[in-house]
């Protein structure tokens, strides 16, 4: 049985995407009881039902109208690439990659990327984006990267942190990996 708590807009931001069977009812989301958000997270393409539009996000499945939400990270993605300023030589880790659509693109434009995310599920969607063995896929923990310091140059984690149960660990776990001049 599902039990009611109050959450702040943060909170409820962070909330709202691990929240499969809940529903928004006023200031309250219902979450189920002793929910582990990283359990969730890893079984996101099981329980979201989402494998259509994972496959070829961020662009429409057949007879489905995503446009809104399309443009939305195509948007999203120009302007975090821009803010980015990447060159070729920069190893680039994709944050919470799912299944791999930015990485695609960046690989795309020539940049040098490693995806990592929690669910191997979406990992394995992501594979079919690359020819095979092209792209390292990692499957880890955001709040815990399995990366030595200083490994990367920039990094990107677009539409991912409201997932985590601590985004605070998780920006700090960036700032780890990346080199001084990273960003």
């Amino acid at each position: 049985q599902p039990a009611r708590r109050p959450l702040s807009g943060n909170q409820r931001r962070r909330y709202a995407a691990e929240v499969d069977r809940g529903r928004a009812a006023g200031d309250a989301i219902i979450v189920p009881l002793n929910r582990d958000t990283k359990q969730a997270e890893k079984a996101y393409l099981r329980r979201s039902g989402t494998l259509a539009w994972e496959q070829v996000k961020p662009f429409s499945p057949p007879a489905t109208d995503t446009l809104a939400e399309s443009v939305r990270l195509m948007h999203d993605f120009a302007v975090a690439l821009n803010a980015l300023d990447a060159s070729r030589s920069q190893l680039i880790l994709d944050l919470g990659a799912g299944a791999c659509w930015t990485s695609e693109w960046l690989s795309r434009l020539n940049l040098r990327v490693v995806s990592v995310d929690i669910a191997v599920d979406m990992l394995k969607v992501g594979q079919a984006r690359f020819p095979r063995g092209s792209a390292p896929l990692v499957a880890g923990d955001l709040e815990a990267l399995p990366f030595r310091t200083g490994s990367f140059d920039r990094a990107l984690c677009l539409n991912a942190l409201h997932h985590l149960p601590n985004p605070d660990q998780a920006l700090r776990e960036i700032a780890r990996v990346l080199t001084g001049q990273g960003r």
